[in-house]
């Protein structure tokens, strides 16, 4: 392996003196700069998600307070507890509605089941 030992800037008026770079380094050196250009985009993106956090925390801070902070006039709510279930004081009525509207398409898999496992395995075979 030879050491380089003069390095040298090339303007556009010496560049026709500079010999051609073969084919292997020259893929070689699209390869490196098109990782090297992927990396340099996720660190920017990373830069760019610290930089939204951290205006998001001073937005946070500077309108509730400071983390941990225990402020003798901030309170949790001040709001009947009733108010604060997203369906008001129904629970007892509206918790089954998931269980009840998965009813129909659980019958009609139980009731259709042979057919959809037969043309499951029908588009598998070519």
């Amino acid at each position: 392996m030879s050491k380089v030992t003069d390095v040298r800037v090339v303007d556009g008026e010496d560049a026709a003196d500079v010999p051609e770079l073969s084919d292997e380094l020259r893929v070689a050196l699209t390869d490196i700069a098109a990782v090297a250009r992927e990396g340099l985009l996720a660190m920017s993106v990373a830069v760019g998600l610290q930089v939204m956090a951290e205006l998001m925390d001073d937005e946070v801070t500077a309108t509730v307070g400071p983390k941990h902070a225990r402020l003798a006039d901030r309170t949790a709510h001040d709001r009947d507890p009733a108010d604060l279930r997203q369906f008001g004081a129904n629970f007892d009525i509206i918790a089954p509605a998931p269980f009840l509207s998965m009813v129909v398409p659980l019958a009609i898999f139980l009731s259709f089941q042979r057919y959809f496992v037969q043309g499951m395995l029908a588009g598998a075979a070519r």
